[in-house]
């Protein structure tokens, strides 16, 4: 628009309007736009990632992953060591060559792990390989000192996501060699003229206390991770046994047999006592898991559920499995121990030294008890106590159902007997009814001899005896 100005002069002023609309639809459609491509970028990274490191043949192996970390841990160090050396000068292209060479076996390491379906045997020379790579790498960077240290964990941690806590142990111990053979050979006198360095005996034992210390917490995580994870896949295979077409017995003789199998147990057996009914045992050895159940006697049920203040607990006899006198045991739960005096009859007919057993109650309909006799479980007993709490607490109510939709279809079933007996009982009645009053019309209406007669009459008074 056009203004005059304050001073009376004549002169014109052009004042233009801010566009504030247009700015703010500018800046939206920048925001989306920008919006959008961060969308499609996070995505492609994602597919990338995935197809990187998606196994080509093998289904389910983590020495992918492993040849991944390997490929980055070695680019990265080979960019640091290039763009700010830390070596000595006189070891500089040494250092940058044998990193240089460790990413071309890393990388050829991750493409065969993508293509070729890897063995255990394979498993342990990488390993190998990888505990030479980093004694190498770190004797050319000042050995003890050295600030690729990194390459050490990276094979403790590799140890972890592949073994036990054993074998991770085995691999620290391996690493403080190296660390020690390094310091060693630093203290001779052509090797200490030729790299000019000396070791700091306060960093490298401080440096192998770390190591130490190190693989234990990872070597411990790594193990219980993966017992937690094995432990959660065999409590799902567990309760997914009980089917309704199986009935109660079938799917409790499957989940007794599983339990065993995973627990190492060489002798299994199990009760179940339905309320006001029967009690059956199932007893199942390492080699025979096919035997029936057996219906007991109510004086041979009692020494099996002998008194015990805890649903699931882990008995150990005092005595040796052949003296029948000293019946004492001791026991403990997750929560509580005690001793208890097992049945002479009990001791009798199962001889063991350890027995892991757990209580199955379900309501008033019916109850049980599973017996893990000289059990030899992969985890310490109170790991095995509390999978074994878990997979009870988990695997009755499945038991129970099956139990109840027995119960409801032979209820089902007797209730259509019945209707099916009654629908045939009053057609049957109506019949004999209809003969009854046919012979009765015969009799008047017809002539007949005498003898027929007395037959007919005969006929017509059984006949009407069965109608009532």
């Amino acid at each position: 628009m056009w203004q005059a100005d304050e001073g009376g002069s004549n002169s014109d002023t052009f004042h233009e309007p801010e566009p504030a609309a247009a700015l703010n639809v500018t800046t939206a459609a920048r925001d989306w736009i920008a919006a959008i491509l961060s969308r499609s970028w996070r995505a492609r990274m994602q597919r990338l990632t995935w197809h990187i490191l998606s196994p080509g043949s093998q289904e389910d192996s983590p020495d992918l992953l492993i040849a991944a970390a390997r490929a980055f841990l070695a680019l990265t160090s080979l960019l640091a060591i290039w763009l700010d050396s830390t070596e000595l000068a006189r070891l500089a292209s040494v250092a940058r060559g044998l990193l240089l060479l460790y990413c071309v076996y890393s990388a050829a390491v991750f493409v065969f792990e993508k293509k070729a379906r890897s063995s255990v045997r394979y498993g342990v020379i990488v390993h190998i390989g990888d505990i030479v790579w980093a004694a190498a790498i770190t004797s050319v960077t000042e050995g003890p000192n050295s600030p690729f240290s990194l390459f050490f964990l990276f094979v403790v941690m590799a140890a972890a996501y592949r073994w036990n806590i054993r074998r991770v142990m085995w691999t620290a111990a391996s690493l403080i060699g190296v660390l020690a053979a390094q310091a060693a050979i630093l203290r001779i006198s052509v090797v200490h003229s030729f790299v000019g360095t000396d070791y700091d005996t306060n960093r490298l034992i401080m440096r192998a206390a770390y190591l130490l210390v190190g693989s234990v917490v990872i070597g411990y995580i790594a193990s219980n991770e993966k017992r937690l994870i094995r432990e959660a896949a065999f409590v799902g295979s567990v309760v997914s046994l009980p089917r309704a077409e199986l009935g109660l017995k079938r799917s409790a003789q499957m989940v007794l047999c599983e339990i065993a199998r995973f627990f190492c147990a060489p002798k299994a057996a199990m009760l179940i006592r339905i309320h006001g009914g029967s009690t059956y045992l199932l007893e199942c050895t390492a080699g025979d898991t096919e035997k029936d159940w057996t219906d007991l006697s109510p004086d041979k049920v009692e020494p099996w559920f002998f008194s015990l203040a805890a649903n699931c607990a882990w008995v150990v006899r005092n005595a040796a499995t052949t003296n029948l006198l000293d019946r004492t045991a001791r026991w403990r739960s997750r929560k509580s121990r005690g001793e208890v005096q097992l049945p002479l009859r009990f001791v009798e007919n199962n001889r063991f030294k350890d027995l892991l057993l757990a209580n199955l109650v379900m309501a008033d309909d019916w109850s049980g008890r599973i017996f893990l006799f000289d059990p030899q479980p992969q985890s310490d007993p109170r790991s095995a106590l509390d999978l074994l709490d878990r997979i009870v607490r988990q695997v009755t109510p499945a038991v129970h159902n099956v139990y109840l939709l027995k119960r409801i279809r032979g209820r089902a079933q007797a209730a259509q007997r019945v209707r099916l007996a009654h629908d045939l009982h009053d057609g049957a009645m109506q019949a004999l009814v209809a003969a009854c009053y046919q012979l009765e019309i015969l009799q008047r209406n017809s002539a007949l001899p005498f003898e027929a007669a007395a037959e007919v009459r005969k006929t017509e008074e059984m006949v009407r005896k069965e109608v009532g």
